[in-house]
């Protein structure tokens, strides 16, 4: 008889294995975006999502040139996500005429669905 107890892997509850992570990427629509605008807007949509719990800010990435930024957004739930963010995307000088890309899925699922956003004209019907 061994004197340890064999080890066991850690339980995982059925919704923890089940729960996709869908993104929502924002790229900006100003032709010129700075620091600054960049972490005002991701301080505001982090606030959101934390007081929806729908997800998570991952990043975000500017351009050297300061054409462009792009934000990084994930959660088990890409409409939700981008529901709750919408009028904050709409209300930013860096994103009112910029697109959002929302993937319906993991990145590794190659049949996930996957639909571009134009944020001045909101949320098509999806389901």
């Amino acid at each position: 008889m061994w004197p340890f107890k064999k080890k066991t892997k850690p339980t995982i509850h059925a919704a923890q294995s089940l729960q996709v992570e869908h993104a929502v990427i924002i790229y900006t629509g100003s032709p010129s975006v700075n620091i600054e605008q960049v972490h005002e807007l991701s301080d505001s949509l982090r606030n959101i999502l934390a007081d929806q719990k729908l997800g998570e800010l991952d990043g975000h990435e500017i351009a050297v040139s300061g054409s462009d930024a792009i934000l990084y957004l994930y959660g088990p739930d890409a409409r939700a996500l981008y529901v709750q963010i919408e009028e904050t995307l709409r209300s930013s000088e860096i994103t009112k005429t910029g697109k959002a890309y929302l993937r319906f899925g993991d990145v590794s699922d190659a049949n996930a669905t996957e639909i571009r956003i134009n944020v001045v004209d909101g949320l098509p019907d999806v389901h």
